[in-house]
């Protein structure tokens, strides 16, 4: 992620159903210094009508497309559950701040599966954040303003409120 507290940082948001909406609406119209900038879901047409909703131009209906794209700077991720973590880990990989919705996995083992996800986050994203409810308050938007602007930096998983427990495997 380019770091400067006068650029503009572009958001590439992964699911565009009801919570991948209202992380839209938020960037497109309350987060000071971002633009929705990509929009990706894989049915056809969701991701392009919340885009010309938003005002964003682009709409795609690969996640994958977004994630490569070298103009995003942050990625929001709010598609269903069981694609959060390899998300998150494609994200990192891409060297993009990440927001995911919660939970961050389904289960312990998706989590620690060949350490995949936690290297993943670990070493190479500038910033990762976890949804602790369902809207955006007041101190995630600053702490989020902190991290895009190079003042904060994110360096642990603190594992929290989730809206399940994990299911831990034998």
């Amino acid at each position: 992620m380019k770091s400067s507290q006068n650029k503009t940082v572009n958001v590439g948001l992964i699911g565009a159903g009801a919570i991948g909406s209202f992380h839209g609406e938020s960037i497109a119209r309350r987060v000071h210094g971002a633009q929705l900038a990509a929009i990706a879901d894989p049915v056809a047409g969701v991701a392009q009508r919340l885009a010309d909703r938003l005002g964003c131009s682009n709409a795609t209906t690969d996640a994958a497309q977004i994630i490569a794209d070298p103009d995003i700077d942050a990625i929001i991720i709010a598609a269903p559950a069981r694609f959060h973590s390899g998300l998150v880990v494609a994200a990192a990989e891409a060297g993009k701040a990440v927001f995911c919705e919660k939970p961050m996995a389904l289960s312990a083992a998706e989590i620690d599966a060949g350490g995949q996800l936690a290297e993943g986050v670990f070493t190479a994203p500038p910033a990762l954040a976890l949804a602790r409810q369902l809207a955006i308050d007041a101190p995630l938007i600053e702490a989020v303003n902190l991290v895009l602007a190079g003042e904060a930096r994110i360096d642990k998983i603190v594992a929290g409120l989730m809206s399940r427990p994990l299911k831990r495997e034998e």
